[in-house]
């Protein structure tokens, strides 16, 4: 049978592209083709045609999730699945809101991996159970601010002080007191680097 599936797999480890590639490849509607930087990938996706590019994060030339949307360019109609063995949740959710059609970690089987090309390529997306209760718990703990509240968030994840806070916002210190202990309430956090730390990962300021 001829195959329909064709996989870019990028991964720096020749050992993994060697062992996932003969096993992608053992299933008949899947072809691999491997690349070991983020440069190489991007000549293989202007070179040819690729349904599906299954990229390490931890590969070199990526520094942060701007790679996506390299990669989309080189080949707009390549769906992207990232993999790595261990990165943050909210890392993984940026990677997916970057643009990547999911995110895979690399304690899956080489099974789920299969299942996972099939389901991309078929127009759909992944994403592991643990990211979708840290992005339900990230819409939630958000939504719960008010919108002074997210103002302040915003704030001091950029370090601001409360006599900062208060002074940008017209608000008294006791004001600003009131809400940031709310803050802390809301967001699940003991103090103001916890919440810091908190907000980027949420994705604030945005």
């Amino acid at each position: 049978m001829s195959s329909n599936i064709s996989v870019l797999l990028a991964d720096d480890h020749y050992l993994i592209t060697d062992i996932l590639s003969a096993f992608l490849e053992a299933e008949s509607n899947i072809s691999v083709d491997a690349a070991h930087t983020l440069e190489e990938a991007k000549e293989k996706l202007r070179a040819g045609k690729h349904d599906i590019a299954l990229i390490d994060y931890r590969m070199p030339g990526v520094t942060d999730t701007s790679f996506v949307g390299e990669l989309a360019k080189e080949s707009p109609n390549t769906k992207i699945l990232v993999f790595s063995g261990a990165i943050p949740d909210w890392l993984a959710m940026q990677i997916v809101e970057a643009g990547a059609s999911g995110y895979i970690p690399k304690s899956m089987s080489a099974q789920s991996i299969v299942n996972i090309i099939c389901l991309v390529k078929s127009g759909q997306s992944f994403i592991p159970a643990s990211l979708m209760q840290f992005a339900n718990k990230k819409q939630r703990s958000v939504e719960s601010l008010s919108t002074l509240e997210y103002q302040i968030t915003k704030m001091i994840a950029t370090g601001a002080v409360n006599k900062e806070i208060a002074r940008e916002l017209n608000l008294s210190d006791t004001t600003v007191k009131m809400h940031v202990r709310s803050i802390f309430s809301k967001l699940d956090v003991r103090n103001r680097t916890e919440a810091a730390i908190k907000a980027r990962h949420f994705g604030i300021p945005e």
